[in-house]
């Protein structure tokens, strides 16, 4: 207790000494220094626009539609080259939907018979080539974006 009292004692003292000392002046300013007043401000033109993020757009009616410019000519789908040795139906489809962005959806007993293919050419004509090989009819729908088959 007789510490913490000495202590609180020596720190009272200090920080008035320091109060004392610190601020100590003789309240004259610097005879060489000059009091500044400035005008106050105005515009002599009016002020500048500020940004806006809203902007005048037209309605949506208003786009015309979207048209390809060679609308009459055929559609181009790529290339692919097919190896795969043993393997089944399901697993071709499966292959065949992940490389053209499509869904692939396969049934029954025919999905598990094995083949082997070895074929170039666009996702129909491999489709094709399947159902030459196989006892499956492979069908490609561009308008559903899946592939399915059907019994021949």
């Amino acid at each position: 207790m007789r510490k913490a009292s000495k202590i609180y004692h020596l720190l009272t003292i200090g920080l008035i000494a320091l109060i004392v000392v610190g601020c100590s002046s003789d309240g004259k300013l610097d005879p060489d220094r000059t009091l500044e007043v400035y005008n106050v401000s105005f515009r002599q033109t009016a002020p500048q626009p500020t940004y806006k993020r809203t902007t005048w757009v037209l309605s949506p009616e208003n786009i015309p539609a979207p048209e390809a410019p060679f609308s009459s000519g055929p559609a181009i789908f790529p290339v692919y080259t097919l190896n795969i040795k043993n393997s089944s139906i399901r697993e071709l489809m499966q292959l065949l939907s992940e490389t053209s962005r499509y869904a692939s959806f396969c049934e029954g007993k025919q999905c598990n018979s094995r083949i082997s293919i070895n074929a170039v050419g666009t996702v129909e004509e491999l489709a094709q080539e399947i159902t030459k090989r196989s006892n499956v009819n492979l069908i490609v729908d561009h308008d559903a974006h899946e592939i399915r088959i059907e019994d021949k």
